[in-house]
C-alpha cells in the first residue's frame, strides 16, 4: 500500500485554519479584542494593513495580469540574480582604481563609480575587463561623462553586447547630446527615499519625463529606463514596493504600445545608504543593509549597492560588500525567483501601493 503523501498527513493531522478561527483564538489571546484593530498596522502612507490574510484577500486584491518574479535562468547566478555592485567614491582615480579591483577580485559583479570631476577612464579603469563585469556610473556632469565613456568604448573596442551597467540620472539632461543614446547602456533614474507610494509615483513620473522628452521615442530606448531606488529597514513594504514599481512600469509600456515588453524587461538598481543609529552601534549599518538587501532580493532588484558607513574604513567596506555574497552564497536567496509568490500579504500590500501610486502619478500627469 502507497504511504500517505506529506499533504494527506497533514491534512489528517492538523485542522483547516481560516480567518474565522484564527480571529476566535486570536481574540481569546487578546482579552476577548478585536485582533483586527490590535494587531493591524499602518504603512508610512498610513495605509492600512492587517496580521492576517487569506486566499480571499487574494482574490479581492489582485493584480492584472497576475505575475510573479522571472526565473533569471543563469547558469553562474542562478534562479534569482542580482549584481553585488560597491559604490567607489571617485576622490583619486589611482586610489580609486585600486579599491575597485579589490572589490572586484574579492566577489564584487561590478562597481558603481562616483565622480565629482573630470576623470581620465583609462587610469580609473586600469586593469577592469568590463567585459566580464558592471559599470556603473554616477557623475556631477554626466553629460560629458557620457562622451567620454563612449569614446573610451571605441578605443577598447568594446561593442555594446559585450558591456552591462549604466549611467545614474539625478535629474533629466539635455537631450540635445545625442551622444546619450549610442552607448548601449542603461539609464538609470534615481528616486529619492520617501514613503513607499510616493517613491513609485515619483519613478513613474520620472521615467515617463525622461522617455517624452528625448529624442529617441522607441522601444530600444524605452527599455534602457531603469530606477535607482532607496531601501531601508522596512522589510515588507520594501519587497512589495519593488515588486509594484515593476508592475507599474510594464502598465506604462503597454499604455505606449510596446506590447513586446515584459515586467521582467526592468532593471533595478537599489541602494542602501549609510544608516548609523546610536542604539544599535557598533555596526548598525550591517544590520541595516542586511534587512535593505534581503528585501531587494525578495523584491527582485537586479543590482544592490551597498553603502559602507565609513568608506574610507577597509573593514566597513568589506563588510558592505560581502552582504550580498552572504545572501548568495550562505543563505541561498539565490536559489529562487519569487519567495513571496502567492504570499497572501504581500500580494495585497503590492496591490495597495501600485493603486495609490498609480492614482497619484496621474495626478502628476494631469497638472
Amino acid at each position: 500500500m502507497p504511504e500517505n503523501s506529506i499533504h494527506s498527513t497533514l491534512r489528517e493531522t492538523f485542522s483547516l485554519s481560516n480567518k474565522e478561527n484564527w480571529k476566535r483564538f486570536a481574540s481569546q489571546e487578546l482579552d476577548g479584542k478585536n485582533p483586527d484593530e490590535i494587531l493591524s498596522w499602518n504603512s508610512e502612507d498610513q495605509l492600512i494593513f492587517f496580521a492576517y490574510y487569506d486566499a480571499s484577500d487574494e482574490e479581492k486584491n489582485f493584480l492584472s495580469p497576475k505575475f510573479q518574479l522571472a526565473v533569471a535562468g543563469d547558469p553562474y547566478f542562478g534562479p534569482a540574480k542580482w549584481l553585488n555592485i560597491p559604490c567607489v567614491t571617485v576622490t583619486s582615480e589611482k586610489s580609486a582604481n585600486q579599491t575597485a579591483l579589490q572589490h572586484l577580485t574579492n566577489g564584487a559583479d561590478g562597481i558603481l563609480f562616483k565622480i565629482n570631476g573630470k576623470v581620465n577612464l583609462d587610469n580609473l579603469l586600469a586593469g577592469v575587463e568590463w567585459r566580464y563585469c558592471s559599470l556603473f556610473f554616477q557623475s556631477a556632469d554626466p553629460e560629458n561623462l557620457i562622451a567620454d565613456v563612449s569614446l573610451y568604448t571605441i578605443n577598447h573596442k568594446l561593442s555594446s553586447q559585450e558591456i552591462s551597467g549604466g549611467f545614474i540620472w539625478d535629474s533629466t539632461p539635455d537631450f540635445n547630446n545625442r551622444i546619450l543614446f549610442r552607448t548601449g547602456l542603461k539609464n538609470i533614474l534615481s528616486v529619492a527615499p520617501s514613503t513607499s507610494v510616493n517613491e513609485i509615483a515619483a519613478a513613474l513620473s520620472h521615467g515617463v519625463t525622461f522617455f517624452e522628452q528625448s529624442q529617441a521615442q522607441s522601444e530600444e530606448f524605452f527599455k534602457s529606463i531603469a530606477f535607482s531606488m532607496p531601501v531601508g529597514t522596512l522589510f515588507l513594504e520594501s519587497i512589495a514596493r519593488l515588486k509594484a514599481l515593476r508592475f507599474l512600469w510594464y502598465q506604462v509600456a503597454q499604455a505606449y504600445g510596446y506590447s513586446s515588453y515584459q515586467i521582467s524587461d526592468l532593471h533595478i538598481h537599489v541602494r542602501s545608504d549609510k544608516w548609523i543609529d546610536e542604539q544599535f552601534q557598533p555596526h548598525g549599518n550591517m544590520l541595516k543593509s542586511t534587512i535593505a538587501s534581503m528585501a531587494s532580493v525578495i523584491g527582485g532588484a537586479n543590482a544592490i549597492t551597498i553603502e559602507a558607513e565609513d568608506e574610507s574604513n577597509t573593514m566597513m567596506t568589506r563588510i558592505a560588500r560581502n552582504v550580498s555574497t552572504l545572501l548568495r552564497e550562505e543563505s541561498n536567496l539565490d536559489k529562487v525567483s519569487d519567495p513571496t509568490a502567492g504570499a497572501f500579504a504581500i500580494e495585497v500590500m503590492t496591490k495597495e501601493f501600485a493603486k495609490h501610486a498609480w492614482k497619484s502619478f496621474q495626478d502628476k500627469q494631469k497638472k
